[in-house]
Formats: structure tokens, sequence, C-alpha cells
């Protein structure tokens, strides 16, 4: 069996495991190809992973790891999502929401996709600072414990049953409510404090399971809108009591490619892995700029409707990369707002 690392090589890395991720939420969007929740959820798993190790290797050590960890994490996320804001009022949109109270929202990011939802992926970065927020009221109690794997794993055993319990109830769940996503968070910081490296066998089981869920999907037609996007007016009746069930699909199928998420987390990332895992945030902000454009006709070409959607998602892999480089710019007034800080509270850990 071995460690899957050894036979995957440099084919694959952390950095590009987001950049595909990113890519599938613009298939969702740009495609009929319903796969954007399912890279949300995995997203979600591997910031749980992340955020786990940083804290051990750099906020913990802070004198007051919380305020450290919450600015650090808010200055990771907001200068680049009130930017992509920014980009998408300058679209020909309705800015009617746009009130005192929502810009507030906005800068403070939770509670940012209340009511007004002009960059729809904002969503899941509200659900994101909720975590953020939750991780730092039980980090510094939850990693006292002897075993904290053991906690993590039964947390995750009962939120996963209160959100599949939810999503059985409430139907089809894709709103900004931490709770409904919280076993996949603690999920990942399960897989980082538990040391997982999956082998082989297990990567191969968990890439075979998923392309057999998905054959199976697109082969039988009832099951097809789960991953196929079909106006709701053509659904069959049949097809119409399966949508409750996307919230709970994509719960379980993220959990389950667990394995290949965490199969290149410990490898030392290569240059452009490690740039492509950078540009993966930006790329999935930006991308609804171009996705608004085409949708009120602005990048139309005149051409065949497979040309535009071409050219936004050209457009959308270019924007990204120039936000890339940006993001990458303002590191260093990132590093050192939280190095004064650390300052001001007689530490000083480099914390990025």
């Amino acid at each position: 069996m071995g460690d899957v690392r050894s036979a995957m090589g440099s084919l694959a890395g952390p950095g590009a495991t987001r950049f595909v991720l990113a890519l599938l939420v613009l298939c969702y969007h740009f495609t009929p190809l319903r796969s954007g929740n399912f890279a949300v959820c995995c997203f979600y798993i591997l910031s749980g992973y992340w955020i786990t190790k940083m804290w051990k290797q750099k906020y913990s050590k802070a004198n007051q790891p919380r305020a450290v960890f919450l600015t650090s994490r808010w200055l990771r996320i907001a200068p680049m999502l009130l930017l992509c804001t920014g980009l998408v009022f300058l679209l020909p949109i309705d800015r009617s929401g746009a009130t005192p109270g929502w810009l507030l929202r906005q800068a403070l990011i939770i509670g940012c996709t209340g009511t007004y939802v002009p960059l729809a992926p904002a969503w899941s970065l509200d659900v994101e600072l909720q975590f953020y927020l939750a991780f730092a009221t039980i980090a510094p109690w939850l990693f006292s414990l002897k075993q904290p794997s053991r906690v993590l794993g039964w947390l995750v055993v009962i939120s996963l049953t209160v959100s599949l319990a939810a999503a059985g109830i409430i139907g089809n769940i894709i709103k900004p409510w931490l709770w409904i996503w919280l076993p996949l968070f603690l999920a990942g910081m399960w897989v980082e404090t538990t040391s997982y490296t999956p082998t082989r066998r297990h990567v191969l089981r968990s890439f075979g399971f998923l392309i057999l869920a998905f054959g199976l999907c697109v082969a039988v037609p009832i099951l097809k809108p789960i991953v196929w996007h079909i106006p709701r007016i053509n659904l069959t009746a049949e097809q119409l009591t399966v949508l409750p069930l996307r919230t709970s699909i994509d719960l379980v199928a993220s959990l389950i490619a667990i394995p290949l998420l965490a199969a290149n987390l410990t490898s030392k990332p290569s240059v452009t892995d490690a740039f492509l895992g950078r540009m993966s945030f930006p790329l999935y902000l930006w991308h609804w700029i171009p996705h608004t454009a085409l949708v009120l006709g602005i990048l139309k070409t005149g051409s065949a409707h497979w040309v535009n959607i071409a050219v936004a998602l050209l457009a959308s892999l270019a924007g990204g990369y120039i936000l890339t480089w940006i993001d990458i710019r303002t590191d260093l007034t990132r590093s050192k707002a939280i190095s004064g800080l650390n300052r001001s509270l007689n530490k000083h850990p480099k914390v990025n």
C-alpha cells in the first residue's frame, strides 16, 4: 500500500488541490455541472486542517492568541473580499441593498450575506469567519487535552448527525449557517490532530467511490439533477423529490473525499504549486464578476454561446492571476500589522 505521496510524487500538491476546487466552482457557475457546493465543502475541510496547523505552530505562541488569530484571519480575507465587492459594483447591477448597515456587515464579514449579496461566493466567507470565531473560543481548551482527536471525532459524528437531520427536514440548504457546515471544519481539524496520512488504497477507494457515485447519478435519470443542472420546469415529479438531498449528498461526498484532500497536505509545495494555491482564493471571488458580466450580456461576442462562456472563463483566469499578485503584494502590510499587534502584546512570533 504505502504512503500515497510516493505514488503521486510531484503530480499534485496542496496548492493544486485548492486550485482544482476553485475550478470546480467555476464549472458550477459557467456550466450545468453542479460541482460548486461539493467544492466549497472540501474547502471547509481543508480550512479546518490548516487553521489547526497554524494555531499549533504560530498563533498559540502569542500572548493573546485569540486576538492575534482573529486579526490575522480577518486581514487575510477582508481585503480581497472588499476589493472584489467594489469591482462588482462597477457593473450595472442593483445597488439598492448597499445600505450603511450592509456596508458595516461587509467589513465585519460575519453577517455580510444576510439579505443583499452582489458577490455570491461571499456566503462561504461568512461561514468561514463564524468558524474562526468558534475556533478561537474553544482552541485553547481543546488543545490542552491529552487526546483532542478523540473529542473531535465525537464532535464530527454529533454535528454530522445534526446537519444531516436538518437537511432531511429542511431540504437543500445553501445558507451561511455555521452549524450546517461545522462537521466539515471539525473533520479537517481531526485530520491534522491525528496526523492522518492516507495510503494508496485509501485514495483509490475514495476516488473510485466518488467516480462510481457520479456515474450512477449521470446514468440514472431520477438522480441526474444531483450532479447536473436541469431547469426546474423540465424536471419530472420523481426528479423533484431528489432536490432536497443535495446538501446531505455534498456533505457526505466531501467527507468521503478526505483521503484525496489529505494525500498531499504534508508535501512540500513547489513554487508553481504554492502560486496555484494562492490563486485559488482570488479566483474564487473574482470569477463572479465575469460571470455577472456574462449574464448581463456585457461579454456577449455575437458568436455562439459557448464562445461567450469561453471569454468569461478566460477573463476569470486572467483576473484571478492579476489579483493573486496584488494579494501577494499585500502580505508585507499584513505581516507588519500582525507584528505590530504582537509587539503591543509583548510577544514577537512570526505570524502571517
